[in-house]
């Protein structure tokens, strides 16, 4: 009877352990709205992982997602990452976007067409595009560019400009729900 209460009490431990630690790593995000579809639909839920956001693990993120190390000014998710983060102007908020400029770049939008460093990027997850216009602007050190797949649906870094790093929360690794839109997310 021992024995068994004993290995009752270390299972609960182990599961609380477990639980704890995965917690602590991830977040799960809820999608609300078309600002990212056709890539996520209202009503999916996506596992967000917390690893390379965080000071104490982010070198190891980075050197798993990226051939080049950790820049001067700090790791940021590589481009085409999808995050979630508190909104820059409006902490009561947390939005999923992708990261689309990284620190030092030159953002700018010609006729809908994405440029970075005066350069048009390939965009294979944008279908709804937009005809809009947007003048060159350069993503501070400290910050990322984000938008939203679905173009005209989106309340992005056009509208409230780039992202402070230290408002980025995760990086979506996993859509999970519901089971038949189960996809791994990374370097969609």
């Amino acid at each position: 009877m021992m024995h068994a209460v004993r290995d009752l009490v270390l299972s609960a431990l182990v599961a609380v352990t477990l639980f704890v630690g995965i917690d602590s790593l991830t977040v799960r995000s809820y999608i609300e709205g078309p600002s990212m579809e056709p890539t996520l639909h209202k009503g999916q839920v996506l596992l967000v992982s917390r690893l390379g956001i965080s000071g104490l693990t982010r070198q190891v993120y980075a050197t798993a997602r990226s051939e080049e190390p950790a820049a001067s000014y700090g790791w940021v998710p590589p481009r085409g990452d999808i995050v979630t983060f508190v909104h820059p102007t409006d902490s009561q908020k947390v939005l999923i976007k992708r990261v689309i400029g990284l620190p030092g770049e030159e953002v700018s939008i010609r006729r809908g067409t994405m440029l970075i460093n005066g350069r048009a990027i390939d965009e294979p997850y944008v279908v709804n595009h937009d005809a809009r216009y947007m003048a060159p602007q350069r993503v501070p050190l400290d910050s990322v560019f984000v938008l939203g797949d679905n173009r005209p649906a989106s309340n992005d870094s056009r509208f409230f400009g780039p992202v402070p790093r230290s408002h980025l929360l995760g990086v979506a690794v996993l859509r999970y729900w519901p089971l038949s839109d189960f996809r791994l997310l990374l370097g969609d």
